[in-house]
């Protein structure tokens, strides 16, 4: 008895939850465009795979481990419920990062970074540009601030250590909070990544 009632509930939930989400995607993607393709030239600064160094791929994929091979799903639920950097799209991230904008444009600029940069060329973009606190914004500034080095002299723990600190620069600051940073890179040695 109960379930004659339940099911047309909850049939009728997943029918306006599916409408809902296609309408939401298929209405800003269009929309958003124009604007996604402009904030993604804008990040493509032409870097070529090659050229990116290996040690700081490294270093994030073993913090975010799968960084390198996901895709953007442009599901506006899934996004909704996901924080930022509890998953491993890192062009989320970065779409937040260059645009700062509503959660819907996030996904349409997100799926142009996926389409139009390699995973390596975002992530490395994506850490060119970010504020590692203390004054040191950017992935160079941050490899001269912390540990007085260029990006290519950088060791696979001083890598994963900025990795980590892109979770919050704050909490995991290098020098505010070097036993919070030392015990995350343990954690991550320890797993295996």
């Amino acid at each position: 008895m109960a379930w004659k009632i339940i099911k047309p509930i909850l049939l009728s939930a997943l029918i306006i939850y599916l409408s809902f989400d296609v309408y939401i995607y298929f209405c800003y993607k269009d929309k958003n465009s124009i604007e996604a393709l402009t904030w993604v030239t804008r990040a493509n600064s032409g870097i070529p795979d090659d050229s990116i160094p290996d040690n700081i791929i490294n270093g994030y994929e073993k913090i975010f481990p799968g960084s390198l091979t996901n895709k953007i799903y442009p599901d506006l639920i899934w996004y909704i419920s996901t924080r930022i950097h509890d998953d491993t799209h890192v062009q989320i991230n970065y779409a937040y990062e260059i645009s700062s904008t509503s959660r819907f444009q996030l996904i349409s600029v997100a799926n142009q970074l996926d389409n139009k940069l390699t995973h390596k060329q975002c992530i490395y973009a994506y850490l060119l540009n970010y504020d590692f606190d203390n004054n040191a914004r950017g992935l160079k500034k941050a490899a001269k601030v912390y540990y007085n080095k260029s990006i290519e002299a950088l060791t696979p723990t001083e890598c994963m250590e900025l990795a980590i600190m892109t979770k919050n620069p704050p909490y995991f600051n290098k020098f505010k909070h070097p036993d919070r940073l030392n015990e995350e890179v343990k954690k991550a040695a320890a797993s295996g990544r």
